[in-house]
């Protein structure tokens, strides 16, 4: 960044108009591009790419494995739910559809089953991941709070650090209400955040993408 607004403050010709400001578009970006190669170390940069990517695939790698826990156990209480489902359902939907369609009815019923299982376990599933998320996070406000008030030489009426007793009262006071909020919102954000944590939105709508549908 520096050796880039160096360069934007660049007059060669001295005309008293900087040279990015004459160069077109092409000649603009070409310049660019060399002032980056020059003061990049490609070490460093190599090191920090594959920092990234070793994090992300590990990300991924998690996530799909939740994903996989979660889909066997919808799976599995669906199995369990379709022999009392058949049992009570069937004799109901014999009489409702003609008999040539009879043999599908288990079928039909199994894959009722299992999707209004897994459905269930996603929910319980997420609602377990919100709950780790509040409390965290209640967590990471008291420890933010407490850091604050010792830089600023701010003396806080209750003592905020883990070794107090009232520590555990205010952590998971403030995670129900984090878990709260979450679940009368339906796991939604309010606004603004919904506008300000957009970029992040995308990037879990993305991991969510690579997790269900992309290449294992």
């Amino acid at each position: 960044m520096e050796a880039s607004r160096k360069d934007d403050l660049m007059d060669a010709n001295k005309d008293g108009i900087p040279d990015v400001l004459q160069a077109d578009t092409h000649a603009l970006a070409t310049r660019k591009l060399a002032v980056f190669l020059k003061a990049t170390n490609p070490v460093a940069l190599n090191d920090g790419l594959q920092g990234l990517t070793a994090g992300f695939t590990a990300v991924l790698c998690s996530l799909r494995l939740h994903f996989a826990q979660t889909i066997t156990l919808g799976i599995s209480l669906g199995d369990m739910f379709t022999k009392a489902a058949d049992h009570l359902l069937r004799p109901a939907l014999e009489k409702m559809t003609p008999p040539e369609y009879h043999k599908w009815l288990g079928l039909g019923i199994s894959y009722c089953c299992r999707s209004v299982a897994v459905t269930l376990a996603w929910w319980c599933q997420r609602i377990i991941s919100t709950l780790h998320s509040s409390m965290r996070g209640a967590q990471l406000l008291l420890a933010g709070i407490s850091s604050m008030t010792k830089r600023l030489h701010v003396k806080m009426p209750v003592d905020l650090s883990p070794s107090n007793e009232a520590y555990p009262v205010l952590c998971s006071t403030i995670s129900g209400v984090g878990l709260y909020s979450q679940l009368v919102r339906g796991f939604l954000l309010p606004f603004p955040l919904n506008i300000l944590l957009l970029p992040l939105r995308l990037v879990e709508g993305l991991l969510w993408l690579l997790v269900a549908y992309g290449p294992k």
